[in-house]
């Protein structure tokens, strides 16, 4: 069974995902998005019930209401701008990671910092500021997820985050994805 990626094209492709401390295998680079390809409904049936059974193994999504998937899930889902990993396991592939995200623009982007991720389901593309709005790993591998996440859908770019502040509170990460191409050059120099 594959696992979904939603990426910026809209395409179905496989990631997967070793032992938490594991590097994710790579999955295909999604292409820029259009936007038009519908989920299909067996589709959406299938990818909500793999969050919903991560969202509730987590200690920080758990005390989520289930009306609280129509902000935080499904608009997710229904743009394509989700991701969901999986690893084998004896019982067959099962889902442990997952990841979303929202194109905002500036005024999205200011209620973002201010730590206000439930947004509007016109939104999630009102821009082209990538920002995460959710990561759910209860079985460990987020840091992999998000690493793999920024360089395949967001390359060269910076995908921003909220994440607990070491004070208390929270804070704004950035991550910025590997462009594949600086990468090539940085490896043979020489060209």
């Amino acid at each position: 069974m594959s696992d979904i990626l939603f990426g910026t094209d809209g395409t179905d492709a496989d990631a997967r995902l070793g032992p938490p401390s594991a590097a994710p295998e790579p999955a295909a680079a999604p292409a820029p998005d259009d936007g038009a390809r519908e989920v299909p409904r067996d589709d959406l049936t299938r990818l909500l019930g793999q969050v919903v059974s991560l969202l509730g193994q987590s200690p920080a999504h758990r005390h989520l209401f289930v009306g609280d998937l129509e902000w935080l899930v499904l608009p997710a889902l229904l743009n394509r701008q989700a991701r969901i990993w999986r690893r084998e396991t004896e019982r067959g592939a099962v889902p442990v990671v997952y990841a979303s995200w929202a194109l905002v623009n500036a005024e999205v982007e200011a209620r973002l910092t201010q730590g206000q991720n439930r947004l509007k389901p016109t939104e999630w593309r009102s821009g082209d500021i990538p920002w995460l709005i959710d990561l759910v790993a209860p079985y460990g591998g987020g840091d992999n997820a998000l690493k793999e996440l920024a360089d395949q859908v967001f390359p060269g770019r910076l995908l921003k985050a909220i994440v607990p502040a070491p004070t208390g509170g929270f804070a704004v990460r950035e991550i910025r994805g590997s462009d594949a191409s600086s990468q090539e050059a940085a490896a043979n120099p020489a060209g």
